[in-house]
C-alpha cells in the first residue's frame, strides 16, 4: 500500500500513514527494539513506555490546543 500525502498539524502523529521499518539486530544498537541489544528486560520496557508516553503527550497537547482555538471562538 503506497503511502499518501495528506494535510496534518505540524507534528501530529499521522497514525493512518504509518510504516514499519525494520532493522538489523546489533549490539552496539540501543533501540529497545532491537532483540540483539544489550538492554535488560525492565531497561527496554522503561525505553517503551517512555516513547509511548511521549507520543501521548504530544497527541494530547495538539487536542487541548484544537480545543482551546475552538473555545477562544
Amino acid at each position: 500500500m503506497a503511502s499518501q500525502k495528506k494535510k496534518r498539524q505540524n507534528g501530529a502523529v499521522d497514525w493512518s500513514n504509518m510504516k514499519v521499518t525494520f532493522v538489523s539486530a546489533s549490539s552496539v544498537d540501543e533501540n529497545p527494539l532491537n532483540p540483539a541489544c544489550k538492554l535488560t528486560k525492565e531497561e527496554r520496557e522503561k525505553i517503551i513506555i517512555t516513547i509511548a508516553a511521549r507520543i501521548l503527550n504530544d497527541e494530547t497537547d495538539r487536542v487541548y490546543n484544537a480545543m482551546a482555538y475552538i473555545l477562544k471562538k
